[in-house]
């Protein structure tokens, strides 16, 4: 499956942003916000210039019920972009 895919590439190459983004989309649509976030985060960590990546986190953050970190998130990017 994709998710085995994308699992077994981040484990072989942990800065594989879009890999790590791609995993975050999959888990969001099964709404498995722990994953979702940690995964949206790493994306954003490894690509810090791609703003998609920190709005998806923000999203997540608010749709596991941390609207507050969602929008410190957002906050923290602002001036970047």
């Amino acid at each position: 499956t994709a998710e085995r895919i994308l699992t077994a590439l981040v484990q072989q190459q942990p800065d594989a942003a879009q890999a790590w983004y791609l995993l975050g989309t999959l888990h969001e649509r099964e709404r498995e916000w722990s994953l979702v976030t940690d995964e949206y985060q790493r994306a954003a960590n490894a690509k810090p210039d791609r703003l998609d990546y920190w709005t998806a986190l923000a999203q997540a953050q608010a749709g596991a019920g941390s609207i507050g970190a969602g929008l410190e998130t957002l906050e923290s990017q602002r001036a970047r972009f």
